[in-house]
Protein backbone atom coordinates (compact mmCIF):
# COMPACT_ATOMS: atom_id res chain seq x y z
CA UNK A 1 0.00 0.00 0.00
CA UNK A 2 1.69 3.62 -1.05
CA UNK A 3 2.16 5.79 1.69
CA UNK A 4 0.73 8.39 -0.31
CA UNK A 5 -2.38 8.52 -2.71
CA UNK A 6 -1.06 11.34 -5.26
CA UNK A 7 1.86 13.49 -6.02
CA UNK A 8 0.46 16.36 -4.62
CA UNK A 9 -0.61 14.40 -1.54
CA UNK A 10 2.81 13.94 -1.22
CA UNK A 11 3.84 17.46 -1.66
CA UNK A 12 1.91 19.01 0.67
CA UNK A 13 3.06 16.56 4.09
CA UNK A 14 6.73 17.50 2.55
CA UNK A 15 5.65 21.19 2.80
CA UNK A 16 3.98 20.91 6.02
CA UNK A 17 6.57 18.63 7.62
CA UNK A 18 9.30 21.07 5.92
CA UNK A 19 7.40 24.05 7.54
CA UNK A 20 7.20 22.32 11.41
CA UNK A 21 10.83 21.24 11.08
CA UNK A 22 11.81 25.16 10.21
CA UNK A 23 9.76 26.17 12.78
CA UNK A 24 11.58 24.07 15.90
CA UNK A 25 15.26 24.57 14.35
CA UNK A 26 14.48 28.45 14.54
CA UNK A 27 13.29 28.44 17.88
CA UNK A 28 16.35 29.05 19.40
CA UNK A 29 17.60 31.90 17.62
CA UNK A 30 14.04 33.86 16.45
CA UNK A 31 13.86 36.08 19.89
CA UNK A 32 17.95 36.91 19.34
CA UNK A 33 17.47 37.93 15.51
CA UNK A 34 14.00 40.11 16.12
CA UNK A 35 16.45 41.93 19.13
CA UNK A 36 19.05 42.39 16.69
CA UNK A 37 16.25 43.99 13.64
CA UNK A 38 14.52 45.99 16.29
CA UNK A 39 17.91 47.69 17.50
CA UNK A 40 18.47 47.91 13.69
CA UNK A 41 14.77 49.51 13.46
CA UNK A 42 14.30 46.94 11.16
CA UNK A 43 11.85 44.76 12.77
CA UNK A 44 8.25 46.11 11.24
CA UNK A 45 9.49 46.72 7.99
CA UNK A 46 10.58 43.42 7.87
CA UNK A 47 7.59 41.92 9.72
CA UNK A 48 5.69 43.45 7.31
CA UNK A 49 7.45 42.34 4.12
CA UNK A 50 7.17 39.01 5.30
CA UNK A 51 3.51 39.13 5.38
CA UNK A 52 2.79 41.33 2.19
CA UNK A 53 5.57 37.89 0.64
CA UNK A 54 3.03 35.54 2.20
CA UNK A 55 -0.21 37.55 1.25
CA UNK A 56 1.24 37.75 -2.11
CA UNK A 57 1.72 33.67 -2.79
CA UNK A 58 -1.44 33.17 -1.15
CA UNK A 59 -3.30 35.16 -3.82
CA UNK A 60 -1.18 33.65 -6.29
CA UNK A 61 -2.07 30.15 -5.32
CA UNK A 62 -5.92 31.23 -5.39
CA UNK A 63 -5.80 32.52 -8.85
CA UNK A 64 -4.69 29.64 -10.42
CA UNK A 65 -7.74 28.08 -9.23
CA UNK A 66 -9.74 30.98 -10.72
CA UNK A 67 -11.74 31.69 -8.05
CA UNK A 68 -15.37 32.89 -8.39
CA UNK A 69 -16.72 36.09 -6.35
CA UNK A 70 -17.90 34.24 -3.57
CA UNK A 71 -15.21 32.17 -3.29
CA UNK A 72 -13.47 35.15 -2.55
CA UNK A 73 -16.15 37.11 -0.52
CA UNK A 74 -16.02 34.12 1.72
CA UNK A 75 -12.27 34.19 2.98
CA UNK A 76 -11.86 37.78 3.08
CA UNK A 77 -13.58 37.47 6.93
CA UNK A 78 -10.91 34.86 7.89
CA UNK A 79 -8.09 37.62 6.42
CA UNK A 80 -9.34 40.46 8.37
CA UNK A 81 -9.48 37.95 11.58
CA UNK A 82 -5.93 37.30 10.74
CA UNK A 83 -4.98 40.78 10.97
CA UNK A 84 -6.64 41.79 13.96
CA UNK A 85 -5.08 39.06 15.99
CA UNK A 86 -1.65 39.92 14.32
CA UNK A 87 -2.05 43.74 15.07
CA UNK A 88 -2.51 42.73 19.05
CA UNK A 89 0.42 40.88 19.59
CA UNK A 90 3.60 42.31 20.98
CA UNK A 91 6.07 40.62 20.09
CA UNK A 92 7.37 39.56 16.73
CA UNK A 93 8.09 36.06 17.32
CA UNK A 94 4.30 35.57 18.31
CA UNK A 95 3.16 37.20 15.43
CA UNK A 96 5.38 34.90 12.96
CA UNK A 97 4.23 31.89 15.31
CA UNK A 98 0.68 32.97 14.37
CA UNK A 99 1.58 32.67 10.56
CA UNK A 100 3.70 30.12 10.99
CA UNK A 101 0.98 27.70 11.94
CA UNK A 102 -1.39 29.08 10.08
CA UNK A 103 -0.10 28.00 7.10
CA UNK A 104 1.22 24.90 8.30
CA UNK A 105 -2.42 24.17 9.44
CA UNK A 106 -3.45 24.59 5.95
CA UNK A 107 -0.80 22.57 4.30
CA UNK A 108 -2.10 19.99 6.44
CA UNK A 109 -5.50 20.07 6.01
CA UNK A 110 -4.32 20.36 1.96
CA UNK A 111 -2.91 17.05 2.45
CA UNK A 112 -5.61 15.71 4.17
CA UNK A 113 -8.47 16.77 1.74
CA UNK A 114 -6.25 15.64 -1.24
CA UNK A 115 -5.74 12.24 0.10
CA UNK A 116 -9.31 11.65 0.88
CA UNK A 117 -10.45 13.16 -2.55
CA UNK A 118 -7.92 10.29 -4.15
CA UNK A 119 -9.70 7.50 -2.06
CA UNK A 120 -9.62 4.65 -4.41
CA UNK A 121 -13.91 4.07 -3.69
CA UNK A 122 -14.43 7.56 -4.29
CA UNK A 123 -12.40 7.17 -7.42
CA UNK A 124 -13.73 4.19 -9.04
CA UNK A 125 -17.69 5.73 -8.46
CA UNK A 126 -17.03 9.23 -9.94
CA UNK A 127 -14.92 6.76 -13.03
CA UNK A 128 -18.34 4.71 -13.63
CA UNK A 129 -20.73 7.88 -13.13
CA UNK A 130 -22.65 6.34 -10.08
CA UNK A 131 -24.64 9.02 -8.14
CA UNK A 132 -22.85 12.08 -6.14
CA UNK A 133 -22.42 10.71 -2.38
CA UNK A 134 -25.02 11.62 -0.31
CA UNK A 135 -25.48 14.90 1.65
CA UNK A 136 -24.26 13.33 5.28
CA UNK A 137 -21.60 11.84 2.88
CA UNK A 138 -19.89 14.93 1.64
CA UNK A 139 -20.44 16.85 4.94
CA UNK A 140 -18.34 14.19 6.25
CA UNK A 141 -15.46 14.70 3.26
CA UNK A 142 -15.23 18.04 4.26
CA UNK A 143 -14.89 17.72 8.19
CA UNK A 144 -12.87 14.97 8.38
CA UNK A 145 -9.92 16.84 7.12
CA UNK A 146 -10.71 19.61 8.72
CA UNK A 147 -11.10 18.30 12.32
CA UNK A 148 -7.38 16.10 11.32
CA UNK A 149 -5.42 19.27 10.66
CA UNK A 150 -6.98 21.11 13.73
CA UNK A 151 -5.76 18.47 15.77
CA UNK A 152 -2.38 17.97 14.12
CA UNK A 153 -1.85 21.58 14.53
CA UNK A 154 -2.89 21.73 17.59
CA UNK A 155 -0.45 18.95 19.00
CA UNK A 156 2.65 20.18 16.70
CA UNK A 157 2.03 23.81 18.63
CA UNK A 158 2.20 21.91 22.05
CA UNK A 159 5.31 19.90 20.77
CA UNK A 160 6.60 23.37 20.10
CA UNK A 161 5.87 25.02 23.18
CA UNK A 162 6.90 21.70 24.77
CA UNK A 163 11.01 22.20 22.97
CA UNK A 164 10.74 26.12 23.83
CA UNK A 165 10.59 24.66 27.94
CA UNK A 166 14.05 23.01 26.94
CA UNK A 167 15.69 26.37 25.54
CA UNK A 168 17.34 28.36 27.56
CA UNK A 169 15.48 31.90 27.56
CA UNK A 170 12.49 29.69 26.92
CA UNK A 171 9.56 28.90 28.53
CA UNK A 172 6.42 27.04 28.04
CA UNK A 173 3.37 29.25 27.93
CA UNK A 174 -0.24 27.61 27.56
CA UNK A 175 -1.17 31.05 26.09
CA UNK A 176 1.20 30.65 22.98
CA UNK A 177 -0.16 26.63 22.92
CA UNK A 178 -3.89 27.98 22.30
CA UNK A 179 -2.48 31.04 20.01
CA UNK A 180 -1.03 28.29 18.18
CA UNK A 181 -4.31 26.10 17.51
CA UNK A 182 -5.97 28.79 16.58
CA UNK A 183 -3.80 29.61 13.99
CA UNK A 184 -4.15 26.31 12.51
CA UNK A 185 -7.93 26.54 13.41
CA UNK A 186 -8.70 29.74 11.71
CA UNK A 187 -7.08 28.54 8.18
CA UNK A 188 -8.58 25.12 8.25
CA UNK A 189 -11.57 27.24 8.76
CA UNK A 190 -11.28 29.34 5.71
CA UNK A 191 -10.35 26.90 3.67
CA UNK A 192 -13.05 24.78 4.65
CA UNK A 193 -15.45 27.40 3.93
CA UNK A 194 -13.69 28.05 0.39
CA UNK A 195 -13.87 24.17 -0.20
CA UNK A 196 -18.21 24.31 0.32
CA UNK A 197 -18.11 27.38 -1.59
CA UNK A 198 -16.72 26.10 -4.83
CA UNK A 199 -17.92 22.46 -4.15
CA UNK A 200 -21.53 24.14 -4.61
Amino acid sequence: MALFRSVLERRLWLAAGGLLAAIFLTLAWVRPVSAVLRDLGLLRATMIGGFLLLAAAITWALARTRPGWREVAVLVPFGAFYLAVLAMMERAEEAFHFVQYGAFGGLVYGALAVRRDARPDLASADAVGLDPPPRRSALRALLQPALGAALVTALAGWADEGVQHLLPERYYDLRDVGFNALAGLVAVAALTSWRLVRRR
